[in-house]
């Protein structure tokens, strides 16, 4: 992945299904923010084009699905082969993204909408359409260094959490089951089948999260903590809550 840093004004842009979240930001700080109900593809290209018809726009756009479902495979693998073994039939058509920040190269397929992506393409000629997913676990994987860790980023209609052993990426996945005991089962299992013991690992918890998530996790984990966001924009006349938009924020490491 392509990422970089940008002082001329960046509009970020991601859809988890439900909510289309957004913001420009400039010079280290953020100007305007929204956040719009958006359930469905109707419903989400109609919000994006009266988004556009409202005049917003910045030099540089920035586009993509947060917590899509995905599949992490070699970069050598066929990516649709392992998504369908994973997930079953893929619903969008998948896109395959690219990094070398986890040692050998590795590629995130992606299930996409493609009508949501041509919709911001018409609104937006030439916006950066980028893989939140990658962008967010190389940030993780910039900040992890010693011991056992759970990244979950959570969003009205997706939720995504990554686990990490000594900086290593163990395994990642995004769902749209947010009951916060079916998120548990899955994590404990996880950690289990890396030999990994939730009594010794930190949770780090940011987005939108659900009600009673953290109090349930704390009985299990060795630390309960809210993400210090990797990426944070002045907005103190906005009144943004950091963790709810370190998601979107992180997007500013994917413009050129």
């Amino acid at each position: 992945m392509a990422t970089g840093a940008t002082e001329a004004p960046l509009l970020l842009m991601h859809w988890d299904g439900s909510r289309l979240q957004w913001a420009v930001t400039e010079g280290g700080a953020c100007l305007s923010a929204g956040e719009e109900v958006a359930e469905g593809e109707a419903q989400v290209v109609a919000t994006l084009e009266a988004l556009r018809g409202k005049g917003l726009t910045a030099e540089e756009v920035v586009w993509s699905e947060r917590h899509a479902r995905f599949s992490l495979v070699p970069d050598l693998v066929d990516g649709e082969v392992a998504f369908a073994l994973e997930h079953g039939s893929a619903v969008g058509a998948l896109k395959p993204f690219r990094s070398e920040r986890f040692g050998d190269p590795m590629a995130c397929w992606e299930e996409r909408d493609a009508a949501v992506e041509e919709a911001v393409l018409r609104a937006w000629p030439g916006a950066r359409v980028a893989s939140g997913t990658l962008a967010w676990l190389e940030s993780v994987a910039r900040r992890e260094a010693t011991g056992l860790a759970v990244y979950v980023d959570a969003s009205p209609g997706r939720l995504m959490w990554s686990r990490w052993m000594d900086g290593a990426l163990r395994g990642a996945r995004a769902t749209a089951d947010l009951h916060p005991e079916n998120v548990l089962y899955q994590i404990a299992n996880a950690l289990h089948r890396d030999g990994a013991d939730p009594a010794a690992c930190r949770l780090v918890l940011s987005g939108d999260v659900p009600a009673g998530f953290a109090e349930l996790f704390e009985r299990f984990f060795l630390e309960v903590a809210a993400l210090e966001p990797f990426r944070s924009f002045e907005s103190e006349e906005l009144a943004l809550k950091p963790g709810r938009w370190a998601a979107l924020w992180n997007l500013a490491g994917c413009a050129s």
